[in-house]
């Protein structure tokens, strides 16, 4: 299985490596966003694995675009975007969704088990409204973009950098009570909110 696929300027990178793309079996989007989702639909092309992301996912894979109707989570994230923005569309090969992909509602115990992997989907709306969490059996946790590490100068401290909603955000990062972020990351949310 591989989580999100990374921009399509990445892909000739990933056939360089020892990767065999018939031995992929599933593709798990921690939600739609370009650097994500951007070369799902060559991979998938290429591999023939099947899809596994929340349903909401499926509009804005079509479309091959991330919404734009996002927060930022304070000035200097928004400036640094917004000039990122003037250098790199946020748009990719649109994909279609077929009827052998999965896609969940809600919390996901079992699936992963059926396949293989031993872990657990978690909904974890917050960043967008179609992320998801591949919280693993051993408490590693693949969050996407829910918490992020980088842009420290904008003061970041592990929050998305664009959300839909921080207050699902903030409310995704308590589920579930063992997966707990530095304590430090909570701090100033009042100032800044």
């Amino acid at each position: 299985m591989v989580q999100d696929t990374s921009r399509e300027a990445y892909l000739a990178i990933l056939w360089n490596v020892t990767w065999r793309r018939r031995q992929i079996r599933y593709i798990l989007l921690t939600h739609h966003h370009d650097d994500h989702a951007g070369f799902l639909r060559s991979l998938i092309e290429d591999s023939e694995a099947r899809l596994i992301a929340h349903e909401k996912a499926a509009p804005h894979l079509l479309e091959g675009a991330h919404h734009m109707d996002m927060e930022y989570l304070n000035a200097c994230t928004e400036i640094t975007l917004r000039l990122y923005s003037l250098f790199r569309r946020h748009t990719y090969p649109s994909y279609r969704v077929r009827d052998d992909d999965i896609l969940i509602r809600g919390d996901e115990t079992q699936l992963l088990e059926e396949i293989g992997v031993e872990g657990e989907i978690l909904c974890t709306p917050g960043h967008t409204d179609d992320s998801i969490t591949l919280l693993m059996s051993k408490g590693d946790a693949f969050v996407g973009d829910a918490a992020m590490n980088f842009l420290g100068f904008c003061g970041i401290r592990y929050r998305p950098i664009v959300y839909r909603s921080i207050d699902e955000a903030y409310r995704s990062w308590g589920r579930p009570d063992h997966i707990s972020l530095p304590r430090r990351s909570l701090q100033g949310r009042e100032a800044e909110a």
